[in-house]
């Protein structure tokens, strides 16, 4: 989730023009960090990446949403079905069954 977060934090700056320079400028981040940054190649902490979205005027809150969406969801599995008469009837513990006699 994180990744996407900053994924879609970088799609954002190249779609506003923004150069890396000048992002780090008004976040107060290095160029080499941001690039480290949108490359994966350093986690940046929370704080980090308020900074930027603020220097970007991002709604973080969007973008986390949006990558949420982006999440794969998970398969979906079908309850078990009935075996026929038997179905519900659970045995007892073999313990139980042994005292009971042939």
């Amino acid at each position: 989730m994180c990744l996407r977060v900053l994924r879609l934090l970088a799609e954002e700056r190249v779609r506003r023009k923004v150069s890396k320079y000048a992002l780090a400028q008004r976040s107060g981040v290095s160029p080499q960090m941001l690039g480290y940054i949108e490359t994966g190649e350093r986690s940046p902490t929370l704080e980090l990446v308020c900074r930027i979205a603020a220097a970007l005027e991002v709604d973080l809150s969007k973008l986390f949403r949006q990558a949420e969406r982006e999440l794969p969801r998970p398969a979906v599995k079908a309850p078990p079905r009935s075996t026929g008469s038997k179905a519900g009837k659970a045995k007892p513990p073999l313990r139980d069954r042994e005292a009971e006699g042939p």
